[in-house]
């Protein structure tokens, strides 16, 4: 037979007395578990193990959500996946607090792109590269020295995902390589934030894309 706790619970899910009742069920749990399992555990490590459990559950409600019937939202081939995928993106850029980056290198090419392949590089920075509202900014070194580039939003129309698994781009008609560091860095997310973060300050832009990637076609989830 094996071991059996059994935990009263409230009848209520507010209230003080309720709250402390509760609490105290934890802390015999605890006291139970440390004596069957001969370890300790700590406030720190209950905390924690609230927060992955919350976390498990909020990604489980996005995932009933988009394979709920109701819905219907499984984009049904790659046009529609990668159209979901966009307005998914747009409607994250709108927290002023977005954010994406990750470890990287930043190149140039010595002569022109059409002329030589990327194997002929100018790497001008190494560090980290971030993704938002204003463009892109990387915070690096070179040869020990400080080598950091801000590329404006409003200036910087795409972080296109090459089929070498880079980024690159046009700035002021000068081109550069975002390589980085974990080759399977997943990058489409930034080609798809970059450009809507773009067409943010570039409303010509911003009416062209919409009649293409179908915005307001389909259920977004937060």
């Amino acid at each position: 037979v094996k071991p059996t706790h059994i935990m009263q619970l409230p009848n209520r899910s507010t209230g003080k007395h309720e709250f402390n009742m509760w609490k105290d069920e934890i802390v015999l749990l605890k006291e139970v578990l440390e004596k069957e399992f001969n370890t300790t555990i700590s406030e720190n490590d209950i905390k924690d193990a609230i927060k992955d459990k919350n976390e498990e559950r909020r990604l489980l409600n996005e995932y009933y959500d988009l394979v709920s019937t109701a819905h219907n939202t499984i984009p049904k081939d790659i046009d529609e996946w990668y159209k979901w995928q966009r307005r998914c993106v747009v409607n994250e850029i709108k927290d002023d607090n977005f954010e994406l980056s990750f470890s990287c290198t930043l190149a140039t090419l010595k002569l022109d792109k059409l002329r030589k392949e990327p194997h002929n590089r100018n790497i001008i920075s190494i560090g980290t590269a971030t993704l938002s509202k204003e463009g892109l900014r990387i915070k690096g070194t070179l040869n020990n020295q400080i080598a950091d580039f801000d590329f404006l939003a409003k200036s910087l129309y795409s972080l296109t995902l090459s089929t070498k698994g880079y980024l690159e781009f046009y700035y002021n008609n000068d081109y550069f390589l975002l390589i980085p560091d974990n080759p399977n860095q997943c990058l489409i997310k930034w080609t798809l934030a970059s450009e809507e973060i773009h067409n943010l300050y570039d409303e010509k832009w911003k009416s062209a894309c919409a009649d293409v990637y179908e915005y307001n076609k389909g259920d977004i989830y937060e």
